[in-house]
């Protein structure tokens, strides 16, 4: 048996329930086992979405707080078991360096482009 359903939006609409899978050899019956396979693949499929729709959020708070994208790379990286999460500490470490970094010559930038105007504007006079 396999699924006819060739594209994401098709598995998406199997997954949430709106479809149901026809088995390929054209036969009505399917049995119990069959279903609670099926009913399995669901799950794992909708706890894999999840948890990449989570990584994507902590990648995107990574690269806009990062202080948050610091705070979560160290625990990530420090007190997770498995080498996947370890990995995503670093990226999270990663992101929210590189944001502190351009956050920090922002500031700089900001600070001696304002100081230059100010001592220009006293020397002007």
């Amino acid at each position: 048996m396999g699924c006819r359903f060739n594209s994401c939006a098709g598995y998406f609409l199997l997954l949430c329930g709106f479809l149901k899978e026809v088995p390929v050899d054209g036969s009505d019956s399917v049995s119990d086992a069959l279903v609670l396979q099926k009913q399995a693949e669901r799950w794992h499929a909708l706890i894999d979405i999840l948890y990449l729709t989570q990584v994507i959020w902590l990648y995107v708070f990574s690269a806009l707080y990062p202080f948050l994208g610091l705070f979560y790379g160290i625990v990530l990286m420090s007190g997770s078991v498995s080498a996947k999460s370890k990995r995503i500490g670093r990226v999270c470490l990663i992101l929210g360096i590189i944001n502190l970094a351009l956050s920090s010559l922002a500031v700089v930038g900001i600070l001696v482009l304002s100081f230059t105007g100010l001592l220009a504007g006293l020397f002007a006079d």
